[in-house]
């Protein structure tokens, strides 16, 4: 029996200290809470330099642990490593799939994550940046969309 290993998921939004961070404390919670957490490696970056070192968003961090998640990670932006290292790279809207693909990620590598979530109606996770009462529609649009990519991912590894 060959041993996999683990699938590398990117998620990216522009600062990375909204969405990206909050699906990738998301996505490591539900991979822990299925216990699979060690067939991933989960990371999340953003598009712009422009909060790099920074926690998560106060808001953000607020939302995930009135949810149960643990938050975790510091903003850093993209860098060309990223580019040959992620299998899966997840874009919370169009303007950072675009930037993501134009930085050098294979295109067949990138999507949004709101189109893993059959039931989403929206196509993008809006940035909630200075829009404090949008963080938990933030959280409510990237729970079930992660846990969608989740399973999506392990039906891929399962056939792998």
């Amino acid at each position: 029996m060959r041993t996999l290993q683990p699938t590398k998921v990117l998620f990216i939004c522009h600062g990375n200290i909204c969405r990206s961070p909050a699906a990738e404390c998301i996505f490591a919670a539900l991979a822990e809470r299925a216990g699979v957490l060690a067939q991933f490696e989960i990371d999340s970056a953003g598009t712009s330099q422009d909060h790099e070192g920074s926690s998560p968003h106060r808001d953000t961090q607020i939302v995930l642990r009135e949810r149960g998640y643990k938050v975790f990670g510091q903003s850093r932006p993209i860098i060309k490593r990223d580019t040959a290292h992620f299998d899966c790279v997840v874009c919370m809207d169009q303007a950072n799939h675009r930037n993501a693909i134009a930085f050098g990620f294979l295109p067949e590598r990138v999507s949004l994550l709101l189109s893993h979530d059959p039931s989403a109606t929206d196509v993008e996770v809006g940035d909630p940046w200075g829009y404090p009462d949008t963080f938990a529609g933030m959280a409510d649009v990237i729970e079930p969309a992660c846990a969608a990519l989740l399973k999506k991912l392990l039906e891929r590894r399962a056939r792998a």
